[in-house]
């Protein structure tokens, strides 16, 4: 409800002596603000999420490493992870093999970073980068040996991870990861040079 109050009579010192309240619903109002405001908040959600595997996209990616670099970031760890074989599923098995191989490389990643600190990126059609912010090392070796564990299990995706204690150049601790997630992925095409489609 929305109030209010008018003086309508005063007496000889000021004081007032009869007060005129007015009260009015404004639920309808207020529900359509409400309404409004948690449309916009699932269109800004909407736009940094990406529409297929429900973590954060590219976008979101680019806005979060501008504010870490801007503020400054302390303990905090990247991890580059890239898919193995995508193309060669899409081509054999249809991308409909492709689309589950890649849920399935999602909900590994969940498995292994849980903390509300932890974010999920989704930067190009098969890869993938994990933020970890206020994490100590332990913690990010935990997660990251966890991975590691569970890809010697089910190889479908090569990483490659640092973390730091301060750092303000998150592009450059991402490059990082990324030179060695390569290393990792070349070690998988030695074992699987059959599935190598970079020359082809």
């Amino acid at each position: 409800t929305h109030s209010s109050f008018i003086v309508v009579e005063r007496d000889e010192n000021g004081v007032a002596a009869k007060v005129l309240w007015m009260c009015e619903d404004i639920s309808d109002e207020m529900n359509k603000r409400i309404q409004h405001e948690n449309e916009l908040n699932k269109y800004f959600l909407l736009s940094y999420t990406d529409k297929m595997t429900g973590v954060f996209n590219r976008a979101a990616f680019m806005r979060d490493i501008e504010m870490y670099e801007e503020l400054g970031a302390e303990n905090i760890a990247v991890i580059y992870a890239d898919i193995n074989g995508l193309k060669s599923t899409n081509d054999f098995y249809g991308h409909d093999a492709g689309d589950k191989l890649i849920m399935k490389s999602v909900k590994t990643l969940k498995d292994c970073f849980m903390r509300k600190e932890d974010k999920i990126y989704r930067t190009g059609g098969d890869e993938f980068v994990i933020l970890m912010t206020n994490v100590t090392s332990e913690e990010f070796d935990e997660a990251y040996n966890n991975l590691k564990d569970k890809l010697k299990k089910k190889d479908i995706l090569s990483v490659g991870g640092t973390w730091v204690e301060s750092e303000s150049d998150i592009d450059l601790l991402t490059r990082k990861a990324e030179k060695f997630m390569y290393e990792n992925k070349n070690e998988y095409y030695l074992n699987h040079p059959e599935l190598d489609r970079r020359k082809k």
